[in-house]
């Protein structure tokens, strides 16, 4: 039985033996000095936060006198750096020193790093609208007239998520990083995502609308950051009409206005039916009043009419997409009134008394017409036919039949004409001298 023990450790120590002498033939060290940091290898600065490397690799550098490698053996690959550029939360590394004036070999140094040089990820979500990246294209698309909840949410898959920030604003950015730190809000994160809202009802009295870009900057563990970009957002007030009707009266050279809660809107059209208004030209804007022309709305037959008044949602071009709220319209019953005509017959002009053509006056706005629909307008001076005076011959008119006064043909003045009336006089005057002289020659020659 001793002898079987004995045989046994004897094999185990002969089995020990070689492996030590094969070991020695390979050139393997089974011992070796222990190198430290800074004395026989220097470690670079990590450049991330918390000990995150980022955009360098993970570098050791030898000392003077040293050389490093991953093998252990005097003919594997010794140099003065060894570079890691593997990403990860726990990096494992293993390697040796030598030395170059002993040509010692040292024992095996474990170093661990972590490297994160990815960016993390994440989205924007409005109602059902998500931005995963920093849009570039610059428009207000999103429209809402009540409270808008907005979520961020992010992921990171090697140092994870360390804040979600937002930033609300309607100035334009061409990229995140040009917005002052000063600006951005720390958003509560709960698994990995942070909500907030923003609420009308929380408004001022005298604030009507808000206008914003949502910009979200998401943060890294090792300091990797991703910048997102939302679509423009108007949160408004739709616009009323404080007054519903309007009544003009034809022939009228007034401009009627209506006035309306703009709420911080603008006009975008005005439609009488399929007609759309001027502006300018067939209306005006001044702040809440809308002042239509005269010279249009007389254009219009007499008769009831609706315009309808759409709006620009906070002065912006409102977009039709799923999910939008869209602005509401106003109508506005327009009346116009017809003209009151009253006829004036037409009546002949003689040699001496004036005369007119047959026209209308409107007894509503005093305008006189040619017709009896009143669409062609004239003046009154428009409507007289002047007296053509008599024309004798022979010493008698020919149109009325009067006879001259004396044996010229001298006609008589027109109606309110006394320019000639001394004229008259003298012919009179000389007429009846005639006369007394006759009657005197005639009784002398009785």
């Amino acid at each position: 039985m001793k002898r079987r023990i004995w045989t046994v450790l004897l094999s185990v120590i002969v089995a020990l033996s070689l492996m030590q002498v094969t070991a020695m033939a390979e050139g393997q060290s089974s011992k070796g000095f222990l190198p430290e940091n800074d004395i026989h290898y220097l470690l670079n600065t990590p450049d991330g936060d918390n000990s995150w490397y980022v955009s360098r690799d993970f570098v050791i550098t030898a000392n003077s006198g040293y050389l490093l490698s991953l093998g252990n053996q005097d003919d594997s690959s010794w140099g003065p750096v060894l570079s890691f550029p593997e990403q990860g939360a726990n990096c494992e590394i293993m390697f040796y020193v030598k030395n170059t004036t002993s040509q010692e070999i040292s024992s095996a140094v474990s170093l661990y790093y972590k490297k994160d040089s990815t960016s993390p990820v994440g989205k924007i979500q409005i109602k059902e609208n998500e931005f995963k990246t920093f849009l570039n294209t610059i428009t207000f698309g999103l429209f809402f007239k009540d409270k808008v909840d907005i979520t961020i949410s992010a992921s990171d898959k090697l140092s994870g998520v360390a804040k979600i920030q937002y930033f609300l604003s309607d100035q334009v950015y061409e990229n995140g990083s040009d917005i002052p730190s000063s600006g951005w809000e720390n958003a509560t994160m709960i698994n990995h995502s942070a909500s907030f809202s923003i609420d009308p009802a929380d408004w001022n009295p005298d604030k009507f609308n808000e206008t914003f870009f949502v910009y979200a900057r998401i943060t890294d563990f090792a300091g990797n950051i991703c910048y997102l970009r939302s679509d423009g957002v108007v949160i408004y007030t739709d616009s009323t009409a404080s007054d519903v009707s309007m009544k003009f009266q034809k022939g009228s050279s007034e401009d009627p206005a209506i006035r309306v809660n703009l709420n911080g809107n603008t006009i975008k059209t005005i439609f009488n039916g399929s007609y759309e208004l001027s502006l300018n030209s067939d209306y005006t804007v001044n702040d809440s009043e809308i002042e239509f022309s005269s010279s249009y709305l007389d254009s219009l037959t007499a008769g009831e009419y609706t315009f309808t008044i759409s709006y620009n949602p906070a002065g912006m071009d409102y977009s039709d997409l799923p999910g939008n709220s869209e602005p509401c319209t106003t109508m506005i019953s327009v009346s116009i009134m017809g003209h009151s005509l009253v006829k004036t017959e037409a009546k002949a002009a003689t040699c001496i008394e004036a005369g007119n053509i047959a026209y209308w006056r409107c007894s509503a706005c005093g305008k006189y017409f040619r017709d009896e629909n009143g669409t062609t307008p004239i003046t009154l001076e428009g409507t007289v036919i002047p007296a053509a005076g008599h024309s004798f011959e022979d010493g008698k008119c020919t149109v009325c039949g009067a006879a001259a006064a004396g044996d010229e043909d001298i006609q008589p003045p027109k109606t309110g004409d006394n320019s000639n009336m001394v004229l008259w006089i003298a012919l009179l005057l000389i007429a009846g001298s005639g006369f007394v002289l006759a009657v005197i020659v005639q009784k002398r020659r009785a």
